[in-house]
């Protein structure tokens, strides 16, 4: 049985195997019960939560209360609008998101003939952070969180054949509650970054440069373990013909970066070794790879 909370709603899964009855309490005081690939009868009222095996149930729908802490609440997915609305009839009063707050001021300018820049400020806080478990392979509701930070984009067309645009946003994501063992939210980069050029026109030859970067990231909460920051590039080439048809190559990772896409610290054993490691367990950016397209347009 795993339980959970998202940003996105209280989440979690229970087999039928599991026997009826409450079966957990997340960090947040919230009862959840997870319908996956099984069907299980629940049963509620706004204090306690009841999941039973059966036949004949409510399929795809989370549902978590408060049980005298913290604060609950319940999710379905967006395929099941019905089970939602049986959901919504059991527990009137129970939340169907994890509490958050947030707020933003921004402003824009085109005081430069063919640039558009914005530049907004936020913070945005969650009463429950999700976060990855390794040795289990999923995730699990976590402490309360804050971030604040910027995000600064621009678009620039100096030509009608030219177009350039960057993005920057810089984070800093904390928990905000106290533990000894840090304030650092793992996986949260600090700064992410794009940028790209592009030239052609609606005929003829085009092509576009990319770049995308994601700064390093904590990998426990307090610091001492980081991710390496991950940057990679993209081009295109291609030539439209007057009649419509398109021929594009794409380039994917064309430095071929040896990087990875995420990364995550917990303990694992090889064979060969006598007893488990902490390690940096990471996937792999995809190798340089091409793409050739062909289309027509009518």
């Amino acid at each position: 049985m795993v339980v959970g909370a998202s940003v996105s709603g209280v989440v979690g899964r229970t087999d039928v195997a599991d026997p009826p009855g409450v079966v957990g309490l997340t960090p947040v005081g919230a009862v959840v019960v997870t319908c996956t690939s099984s069907v299980v009868d629940v049963t509620a009222t706004d204090e306690t939560v009841v999941a039973e095996p059966s036949v004949v149930g409510v399929p795809g729908v989370g549902v978590g209360v408060g049980v005298g802490v913290g604060v609950g609440g319940a999710v379905v997915g967006a395929t099941y609008p019905a089970e939602l609305a049986e959901l919504r009839e059991v527990m009137p009063h129970v939340p169907l998101l994890v509490r958050s707050r947030g707020a933003e001021i921004g402003a824009r300018t085109q005081y430069l003939k063919g640039l558009d820049s914005t530049l907004a400020l936020f913070v945005l806080e969650f009463d429950s952070e999700l976060l990855f478990v390794g040795d289990a392979g999923t995730t699990e509701a976590s402490r309360p969180s804050r971030r604040i930070g910027f995000e600064w984009t621009n678009r620039y067309r100096p030509a009608s054949w030219a177009s350039l645009d960057f993005d920057l946003a810089y984070t800093q994501a904390r928990f905000t509650n106290y533990d000894p063992v840090g304030s650092f939210i793992p996986g949260a980069p600090a700064m992410v970054a794009s940028a790209g050029i592009t030239l052609g026109e609606p005929t003829g030859w085009f092509g576009a440069l990319r770049w995308q970067y994601f700064g390093a990231r904590p990998l426990v909460e307090d610091g001492s373990v980081t991710s390496a920051p991950t940057s990679i590039f993209n081009a295109r080439l291609g030539y439209v013909f007057d009649n419509g048809i398109k021929l594009q190559v794409d380039g994917f990772n064309i430095f071929n970066t040896q990087a990875s896409q995420i990364d995550y610290y917990y303990q694992s054993q090889l064979r060969n070794e006598a007893f488990p490691v902490n390690d940096i367990h990471f996937h792999p950016v995809e190798p340089l790879a091409f793409r050739f397209t062909v289309a027509k347009a009518f």
